[in-house]
C-alpha cells in the first residue's frame, strides 16, 4: 500500500523487509524518484538494516533521546545569546526544563524497553 500511493505523488519506496530471526518490520525509505540513487551507490547500502540489534521502538527512543539531550546541552548557550531580550531568555528556559522532563521520562523508557 505505502508503494501505490507513493508511486501515485512521484515517489519510490525502498523496504527493507523483515528481519528474518526477530520477525520486526524494517524501516522504508521514500524518496523522490529523481533523486534515486545511482545503481553503484544502491549496491553500496543494500545490506544497511539487515541486522536489527533492538526493537523499532527501542532504536526510537534512543534516536529522539539522543537529539533531545544534545538539545538541552546547548539550551544555556541559546539564555546566554538572548542577553538583553528577557522573554526569550524565559522562552528557551521554559524549553529546556521540558526537554530535561522528556529527557528523564525517556531514560525511564529506554530502561523498561531493555529489561
Amino acid at each position: 500500500m505505502v508503494g501505490c500511493q507513493a508511486a501515485k505523488y512521484g515517489y519510490a519506496v525502498a523496504s527493507a523487509g523483515k528481519d528474518a530471526k526477530t520477525g520486526l518490520a524494517r524501516r522504508f525509505v521514500i524518496f523522490k524518484k529523481e533523486n534515486a540513487m545511482p545503481l553503484a551507490a544502491e549496491r553500496q547500502m543494500e545490506h544497511i538494516g539487515e541486522t536489527c540489534p533492538v526493537a523499532n521502538s527501542l532504536h526510537d527512543l534512543v534516536q529522539v533521546f539522543s537529539a533531545r539531550i544534545n538539545t538541552v546541552w546547548r539550551y544555556d548557550q541559546y539564555i546566554a545569546n538572548a542577553d538583553g531580550n528577557p522573554e526569550l531568555q524565559d522562552f528557551w528556559r521554559m524549553m529546556k526544563r521540558q526537554d530535561q522532563q522528556a529527557c528523564e521520562r525517556m531514560k525511564q523508557m529506554i530502561g523498561k524497553e531493555l529489561r
